[in-house]
């Protein structure tokens, strides 16, 4: 099967066809129109990727209001090397945004042509332009697949008549496009002209011949082409023709003309000296395009205009165009403008309304203003178009039809030049958004068939063109493994179907402080989890398997993962280091050193972290609880040690320390909050602290060894102190359990084979608990009440 796809600057779309019906295939189900998806990828530093209106959504929620701060980075030096094309080597240099959560990649085709941009960072990687164009080939292809229950190997790619007026850049970029399929798993790639696959599509409602013009005119480039058709024997190419000039600069004109005046431009302000100058232009030429306003959003900037507001004539817009650049607005406004363009085809006048955190803006446009500021576009295109036609060697009264398609074909004074130049009869609309998609599958399906012959490229034996290279003695930044990135957008893309998965599961550490998970559903019965002695004590958590957990790391950073998130990326083979980015360097690797549920938090006044040294740091809960369930990973000050227990306290109450020897010691959080700094819970140098327990108020507790013996105490019984001692050793053999007694617990007993109910004691006397096998041993405890009515809430 060969599928036609539209990879476009705005939407894509992809379609196939079986010489009787055509299907345009639904890639993007949470568009309103799934047969059109958004050309937009949006990439995470945790290597996490979002396509189509899923992109937009994400870079919305992760991203508004948020700090940025920018930083020059050296990425390496890049070599490229493409067939037909020289040779050259250059340093890359980026502006990286430090605090990014992620990078939004919009109107990237555009970029394909461009031979000073190679790339860019997202997180600890760098993304070449066909890594990026890859991924979101690959994810469109996946989604094929699975629609279409086979795999696809083969594909038509449309593309402009001209990416570039350079024939260089022109070149550059179909290279780019091809090496970008050939990355996302196609085998065998065509390219057709974007006008003449709509072309095809219009031929199959003909019945006789037409000289055709297809005016093609989208998001990025206007394409033009004049065809014969009707007549298989006598279809031709007559002349085709294009310019760079579309949709998107359509937008930046009318933000930049309409918007800036609401934002202080052309307003003046005093110095403290008092001397009155004008507002710098700088901060409204960014008004171009989003990412300019974005990269406003740095220290230097907003305490700039901070300054410049004081002595201000316009301080209240003045204070707008603050809010508007530190809020991250600059999409939201591009957004709507565009939704005004749009709505400018269909009325004499609309509004731009935009309302953001402290400002709220509305502007009246006109369809003659809008026409007035793209009137030098509308001559280049007036231009191109007479050019076209002469070179089709056709007069203007022998073309036949003329169709319109792509988003900015719509607009009326292009409507109006085609209609004086052809005729209003002659002009007409075809399906806006999808046909150049549905000719594509028309002529992927000629081909198959053997109907039409096209230029093939073949993956086998392709130069992939550019490589990243790090001197010696430099660091720079790695160049993506993109074949990890593919395989953890199979994990996202298996996580949007309708799956039926335990409702619960096992997750705990190992010595080697990595993560082991077992999804199954936590009820008696064998276990096949973990050994006993790779078994990290303390570290043993049931959850639900949508549940969020805060893992800790050496850097103290936290991560949160469900169960259902760790367990399929157990099952691919994939580590927390290499998809989220842990730390690595030449002293070893950033690891997970505690796990626990994110919920027995939410209800806390403050949070005490407890390092594996015996260090102990309390913080406000209502600081610090937003911060964790964010898209960039959270980190607090460093103290000696790794992070081991992180425990939620109130007013009152006490702490139970415990070990990795056994030890218990009891402390209060006022104990921790009248002692500045040091060291707070003396630990051997064999030993560790593992886990903590908050107590409200004091309780009977079990404690329960390896060899599954357990008793009964009074919590009020262990010891005040700030020394996990060996006298403090409340039971013998490793402790690996400490039930607090309530009424509505149902305590079980994970072991190194199975899960099962645990009896407890109901005296201070060390007596069996559970009745063990040859060779068995109790790794932990857990509520099975808990994670019932966990999974009960889902």
């Amino acid at each position: 099967m060969i599928v036609g796809m539209d990879f476009g600057t705005t939407n894509s779309g992809m379609s196939v066809y079986d010489g009787e019906q055509l299907h345009l295939l639904p890639l993007d189900p949470a568009n309103n129109n799934p047969h059109v998806v958004r050309t937009a990828l949006y990439i995470t530093n945790q290597k996490r990727v979002y396509l189509g209106r899923g992109a937009i959504e994400a870079y919305y929620a992760q991203n508004l209001n948020r700090k940025v701060k920018f930083e020059p980075v050296w990425v390496g030096e890049v070599v490229m090397t493409y067939a037909e094309l020289p040779e050259f080597v250059r340093d890359v240099y980026i502006d990286k945004d430090v605090l990014s959560p992620g990078r939004l990649f919009l109107s990237f085709k555009t970029s394909l042509s461009a031979s000073n941009y190679f790339g860019t960072t997202v997180g600890a990687d760098f993304y070449f332009i066909e890594d990026i164009a890859g991924l979101y080939l690959y994810i469109t292809k996946k989604r094929a697949e699975a629609w279409l229950g086979q795999e696809v190997k083969r594909i038509v790619l449309g593309r402009p008549v001209r990416f570039s007026f350079d024939t260089q850049a022109d070149a550059l970029a179909q290279q780019r496009l091809l090496n970008a399929a050939f990355r996302a798993g196609y085998e065998e790639v065509y390219f057709q002209y974007e006008p003449i696959a709509a072309a095809y599509f219009y031929e199959t409602a003909l019945d006789h011949e037409q000289n055709v013009l297809v005016f093609d005119f989208g998001g990025g480039t206007l394409d033009m082409s004049i065809v014969r058709l009707g007549n298989p024997a006598r279809r031709e190419i007559l002349a085709t023709g294009g310019v760079p000039i579309a949709g998107d600069i359509f937008d930046q004109k009318l933000v930049r003309a309409k918007l800036p005046s609401h934002f202080g431009e052309n307003s003046q302000y005093k110095d403290e000296y008092g001397s009155t100058h004008p507002m710098p232009s700088q901060y409204y030429e960014a008004f171009a395009n989003w990412q300019s306003i974005l990269e406003l959003n740095t220290p230097y900037h907003l305490k700039t205009l901070e300054h410049i507001a004081q002595g201000s004539t316009e301080r209240r817009r003045i204070r707008a165009l603050i809010n508007l650049i530190s809020s991250s607005y600059g999409l939201k406004l591009f957004d709507e403008v565009e939704a005004i363009k749009r709505e400018l085809s269909r009325s004499l006048n609309a509004l731009i309304r935009l309302e953001g955190p402290g400002f709220q803006i509305t502007q009246l446009v006109t369809r003659v203003e809008f026409e007035r500021m793209i009137q030098q576009e509308r001559d280049a295109i007036e231009t191109m178009l007479d050019e076209v036609v002469q070179r089709s060697g056709l007069r203007y009264d022998q073309i036949d039809a003329v169709i319109r398609t792509g988003g900015s074909s719509q607009i009326p004074v292009f409507i109006q030049m085609l209609q004086n130049r052809f005729g209003a009869e002659k002009v007409k609309s075809i399906d806006t958004f999808s046909s150049v998609t549905s000719g594509l599958g028309i002529l992927a399906h000629q081909i198959e068939s053997g109907a039409m012959l096209g230029p093939a490229f073949q993956r086998e034996g392709w130069n992939y063109g550019g490589h990243l290279r790090v001197p010696d003695k430099k660091k720079g930044v790695p160049a993506v493994d993109l074949t990890l990135i593919q395989r953890l957008v199979d994990l996202q893309e298996k996580g949007q179907e309708a799956r039926v998965t335990p409702e619960s599961g096992l997750v705990a550490l190992t010595l080697q402080q990595e993560i082991t998970t077992l999804l199954q559903d936590i009820e008696e019965g064998p276990l096949d989890f973990l050994a006993a002695d790779d078994y990290l004590p303390g570290s043993l958590v049931a959850a639900n398997a949508d549940q969020k957990l805060l893992l800790m790391t050496s850097d103290y950073r936290f991560l949160l993962k469900t169960p259902q998130e760790l367990a399929e990326m157990q099952a691919m083979g994939l580590r927390l280091v290499q998809t989220d980015s842990l730390h690595v360097d030449a002293f070893g690797e950033e690891f997970i050193s505690g796990i626990l549920p994110l919920d027995t938090l939410q209800e806390a006044k403050n949070l005490i972290l407890f390092s594996t040294s015996g260090q102990a740091k309390l913080m406000r809960a209502d600081t610090i609880l937003p911060s964790l369930d964010q898209p960039t990973p959270f980190r607090v000050e460093r103290l000696p040690g790794y992070p081991a227990a992180l425990v939620g306290v109130d007013d009152g109450g006490t702490i139970l320390v415990s070990s990795m020897a056994g030890n218990l010691l009891r402390i209060t959080p006022e104990m921790v909050a009248n002692r500045a700094g040091g060291k707070f819970v003396k630990v051997s140098s064999e030993d560790r602290v593992s886990s903590a327990v908050y107590l409200p108020e004091p309780i009977d507790l079990v404690l329960i060894n390896d060899k599954g013996r357990a008793k009964m105490m009074r919590s009020n019984t262990i010891p005040l102190s700030m020394q996990l001692a060996a006298g403090q050793k409340m039971i013998a053999g490793k402790l690996r359990g400490l039930v607090v007694t309530r009424r509505e617990a149902n305590w079980m007993a994970v072991t190194s084979q199975r899960v099962v109910p645990l009896d407890l004691p109901q005296s201070d006397e060390v007596v069996p608990a559970l009745r063990l096998k040859k060779g068995e041993e109790v790794l932990g405890l857990f509520d099975a009440c808990r994670v019932t009515a966990l999974a009960t809430q889902r």
